[in-house]
């Protein structure tokens, strides 16, 4: 547990940061920020500082922006007539770069997650068996 602890803790590597962006799901509508995953992993060698440079600040200081962690909600027509609102799904745009902290704190948590939660607490892992 006490492994778990310093490797939360530790500092966010460049190849970490990658990796949890190279991670993030291809073909999602990106936040107010306008970046979707494709635009900057193709243009890596541009942005892949400003983007390790916006990680590393979020980890000093333990907070986002308000520009960074606001989510723009909007509705998409499904099915039906477009002037039901019933046929409306709503959906949650989040910034890119919100995408990437959540995902390298995700994979840090993950390896500790067996150890936190049980079956009869409600909680599930993947690949922990029950």
């Amino acid at each position: 547990m006490e492994g778990d602890a310093e490797q939360l803790c530790s500092a966010w590597t460049e190849r970490e940061v990658r990796k949890a962006f190279l991670e993030l799901a291809c073909g999602k509508s990106p936040g107010q920020d306008g970046l979707p995953k494709e635009l900057v992993e193709a243009h890596w060698d541009l942005l892949g500082k400003p983007v390790m440079e916006a990680a590393r600040s979020f980890e000093v200081i333990a907070e986002l922006s308000a520009a960074v962690k606001t989510a723009a909600t909007v509705l998409l027509h499904k099915k039906g007539p477009i002037d039901w609102l019933q046929n409306y799904h709503p959906i949650s745009l989040l910034n890119t770069l919100y995408k990437v902290v959540a995902k390298v704190m995700a994979n840090r948590a993950a390896p500790a997650q067996g150890e936190i939660g049980n079956q009869q607490e409600g909680y599930w892992a993947a690949g922990v068996p029950w």
